[in-house]
């Protein structure tokens, strides 16, 4: 069970809350659970980092992550601000379900429960539920993950400029 994080490392991006998340589950020692912490880590979350070690915690740095979405199980994105993080739909587009804050950006294009989930912000109990729900439920990793690739499939970059000529053409 290989739960992806990808941007980078920091207190903003709500990772302490994955990683209570995860200590709180007991999984910081199970050889079946993983969780990647994909990006560059900043000074500030070193020391929370540390607090959290464990066997299959693993911060491989900054790498192009396209390619691992499709091992990963999910990908959680607990972010306290955001405006809209690429990495959701990058993950969606793999058929990867989500786990994401209600900061995130995603609420503006997913459903709860229908490409992943959306928890409160700050909030590791609500991770926590998400994260064991996906894991006891495999049938529904692959159906978020298909309503997720689903989803993606909409948000193309020739949308994306129809719309902001539409917007920078409406005299309002």
């Amino acid at each position: 069970f290989r739960t992806l994080f990808v941007g980078s490392v920091n207190l903003l991006k709500g990772v302490p809350y994955l990683l209570q998340a995860w200590e709180a589950l007991g999984w910081e020692n199970d050889e079946s659970a993983e969780l990647q912490l994909w990006g560059d880590i900043t000074s500030e979350i070193e020391p929370v980092l540390d607090q959290y070690e464990s066997k299959n915690l693993s911060t491989p740095g900054w790498v192009d992550p396209k390619p691992y979405y499709r091992e990963a199980a999910i990908l959680a994105f607990p972010s306290l601000t955001e405006g809209f993080a690429k990495v959701i739909l990058e993950a969606m587009s793999t058929g990867t379900p989500v786990i994401v804050s209600e900061n995130s950006g995603a609420p503006d294009i997913i459903e709860d429960g229908r490409e992943g989930f959306i928890v409160p912000t700050r909030d590791s109990d609500a991770i926590a539920e998400k994260l064991q729900y996906f894991r006891d439920n495999p049938s529904e990793i692959e159906r978020m993950g298909r309503n997720a690739r689903d989803t993606a499939e909409q948000y193309t970059w020739d949308r994306f400029v129809d719309e902001v000529i539409a917007f920078l053409d409406d005299p309002v």
